[in-house]
């Protein structure tokens, strides 16, 4: 009875020891998937911008999905609203009329639970700029 005690013992020690060490190895699998999503996101934006340009064609539609809910389709309903205010987030930071050369440098997941979000740093033409990546919603630049 003795050892039945003390193992119980031990068995809750270790449960209560290692229910955090689990906790927080799923939270950084779930930032670490999330970084990837949000850094894949950015780059279907920059992507559809640049082979895009200025134009409505099917880059920069796709590129409005991406930014808008980010999936790269399925936001067709909402297009012609989410068209105008697209332009008006790439006009803030000078790409509405395309780019040479982006790249998509990091991403630092800043909120775990719902929506989560990440803050993405990218390079475009040279410039250094910081993205807020919330999931399913408008992407949204950092001051």
């Amino acid at each position: 009875m003795k050892k039945l005690l003390i193992m119980a013992a031990v068995l809750a020690l270790a449960w209560y020891v290692g229910k955090p060490l689990l906790q927080k190895t799923a939270t950084s699998a779930a930032s670490t998937a999330y970084e990837e999503v949000a850094k894949a996101r950015v780059a279907g934006v920059l992507e559809g911008t640049k082979r895009g340009g200025a134009g409505a064609g099917t880059d920069v539609q796709i590129a409005i999905c991406w930014w808008s809910i980010g999936k790269p389709r399925g936001c067709e309903s909402e297009l012609y609203r989410s068209s105008d205010l697209f332009d008006v987030w790439r006009r803030e930071k000078g790409i509405e009329g395309g780019m040479r050369s982006y790249t998509v440098d990091e991403a630092i997941v800043t909120q775990t639970d719902h929506p989560r979000t990440a803050l993405v740093r990218a390079t475009v033409d040279g410039r250094r700029l910081e993205m807020i990546v919330p999931e399913g919603e408008k992407i949204r630049w950092r001051s």
